[in-house]
């Protein structure tokens, strides 16, 4: 390395599209997803651990499997909206109200 250059960064996605505000945001969404998909798919072994460490007793085991899960589809749906808003300000363009 020259004396000059500088180490290389870090970051998540391709710069160039991060750079904007859309690519940010589009990437966001994604992690997201991806986030609340992997707790979805262990919110049993979250509740299970949370009997192990005391937190709860082992008879609302499964009425904790189900908030964690009511929980987590709550977010879901919120980036769902979050994505359709989104989408609708990118089809109707800068410039134009926010109700059509």
């Amino acid at each position: 390395m020259k004396p000059g250059d500088h180490a290389p960064k870090v970051q998540l996605g391709h710069p160039s599209r991060l750079r904007d505000e859309h690519g940010l945001r589009v990437t966001v969404f994604v992690l997201g997803f991806f986030i609340l998909f992997v707790l979805m798919l262990t919110h049993d072994e979250i509740a299970q651990d949370m009997v192990a460490r005391g937190m709860i007793d082992a008879s609302q085991t499964e009425a904790a499997e189900l908030a964690i899960g009511a929980v987590l589809f709550l977010f879901w749906g919120a980036l769902t909206v979050g994505v359709l808003r989104f989408m609708r300000r990118l089809h109707r363009g800068p410039g134009k109200g926010a109700r059509g």
